[in-house]
């Protein structure tokens, strides 16, 4: 059994791209832009709500941008808050591999730049991740599967969107840890549900059907989907329980199906601390010159037994 450290506060990836910047800002001039991927994805809309909580708490102006799941919109917002004069930049990039050109862009402005949740790569710098490991949040799912079926389980895979840093780095922990049994472990049927719970519900009814057949469970990427197909499996008039439903986030919703035994388990990788952290790191190296390091969150499994561990289980935030 792995051990998670619980932090008071959620990681993820803050990315520094560029360190010749003017060092200091007065702290009542101090304003920073949010860009998130898709404020229609509940994780997201959470995060949007943390970071203009914690701006509030920094004493600082947070202006939010969405992106809406389109690099090239995210692009253009970035530039619009850089030409507003914003004095830094917190990211959670759309996707892994395209957005590293409009990081390198706000570089080359000399403008400083931090990643969360997602990791960027193809900069022409290196980035610091401050944050949860997305690798470790897929292998902390494996380990959910693994407890609840020590024998072997015939599974379900719900992947988030197509080219999400989160995503592509999240199966990967996921399934090299059930490579290592897979003899014992089998995957019947994978599939993007685009981290949204209408596709969730939609895509695991086509995969019951084609199936014909019950699996033990369905791993899903995050919450949404996962809760999606729990309503697949409610058409399908199979009881709370019978399939383990496995998800990510911690997410207030995915909680009350964990407390009512629609779900098994969900990898809590404490969204809301990743925004707030990534924002106090960036407070504080343009009001007082403290350096950005990087730092990594360990993820944390909850289940019935323990959803007050969560971030989102102790409090409405």
């Amino acid at each position: 059994m792995k051990v998670y450290l619980s932090w008071p506060r959620c990681l993820t990836t803050l990315g520094v791209v560029c360190l010749s910047f003017p060092l200091t800002v007065e702290a009542k001039n101090v304003e920073i832009g949010v860009s998130l991927p898709n404020l229609a994805w509940a994780a997201t809309a959470f995060m949007g709500r943390c970071a203009q909580d914690e701006g509030k708490k920094l004493g600082v102006n947070i202006v939010v941008v969405d992106a809406q799941g389109d690099t090239s919109k995210e692009a253009s917002d970035l530039r619009g808050v850089v030409t507003r004069g914003v004095d830094g930049i917190v990211i959670e990039p759309v996707d892994e591999q395209a957005s590293a050109a409009i990081i390198d862009d706000l570089a080359s402005d000399k403008v400083p730049v931090v990643t969360f949740c997602s990791v960027v790569k193809g900069t022409a710098k290196p980035t610091i991740h401050y944050g949860a490991d997305q690798e470790a949040v897929g292998r902390a799912m494996a380990e959910a599967l693994e407890k609840k079926f020590p024998d072997g389980a015939k599974f379900i895979f719900l992947d988030g969107e197509p080219g999400s840093g989160s995503a592509v780095l999240r199966a990967k922990g996921f399934f090299d840890a059930i490579e290592k049994e897979k003899d014992k472990y089998k995957i019947v049927a994978r599939q993007t549900a685009k981290w949204q719970r209408p596709e969730g519900l939609r895509v695991t009814q086509n995969i019951l059907t084609s199936l014909g057949y019950q699996p033990d469970a369905i791993v899903s990427a995050n919450d949404d989907m996962a809760l999606g197909a729990i309503e697949a499996l409610r058409t399908e008039n199979i009881a709370e329980g019978k399939v383990a439903v496995i998800g990510c986030d911690a997410m207030p919703d995915a909680l009350n199906a964990v407390k009512d035994g629609w779900m098994y388990a969900t990898v809590d990788q404490r969204l809301g601390g990743q925004v707030r952290t990534a924002l106090d790191a960036m407070t504080a190296f343009l009001r007082d010159k403290k350096a950005l390091a990087p730092a990594i969150l360990a993820p944390v499994i909850i289940t019935s037994a323990n959803i007050t561990d969560a971030e989102q289980g102790k409090s409405e935030q």
